[in-house]
């Protein structure tokens, strides 16, 4: 998601499915991730990129069947190098910021404390659309 709020898919062919992504090493079946285009170690996120994001993850989430962005969810770690040991359950918030699985300052400090806002949007999202938030309209395919 870039600065203006506009979103690019990632990995082709994988917007709408079950697609495995590359995102988080140890982490990635059963997950999705969503990058923020920037630095966000001493500049926050603009509106536009953080609404964008919980957009993004509301749509998927009701793909999925996923209505509680405040609950947890069971994964095994699927790989070494994480914060982790391989094969290992660990009971993590459904939306979460690189750093609680990876060795990394990702998402960057002035956008992790964000995290929890952006949680809070993807409920009022879904709470707001019975049916499911429709695809942003910033979504930009790749080709």
């Amino acid at each position: 998601v870039d600065q203006y709020g506009r979103v690019w898919e990632g990995r082709s062919g994988g917007l709408d499915l079950p697609v495995i992504g590359a995102h988080a090493l140890g982490f990635n079946a059963r997950t999705f991730g969503i990058s923020m285009i920037g630095t966000f170690t001493d500049v926050a996120p603009p509106a536009a990129t953080t609404e964008a994001v919980a957009q993004m993850i509301a749509w998927k989430m009701r793909l999925s069947g996923i209505t509680d962005p405040q609950g947890v969810t069971q994964l095994t770690t699927g790989s070494a190098g994480t914060r982790f040991a391989e094969g290992s359950v660990q009971n993590l918030p459904r939306v979460m910021g690189h750093r609680d699985v990876n060795y990394t300052s990702c998402p960057g400090d002035t956008a992790y404390p964000i995290v929890p806002l952006i949680r809070n949007r993807v409920g009022a999202l879904q709470a707001a659309s019975p049916v499911g938030p429709g695809v942003p309209s910033t979504l930009s395919r790749s080709t």
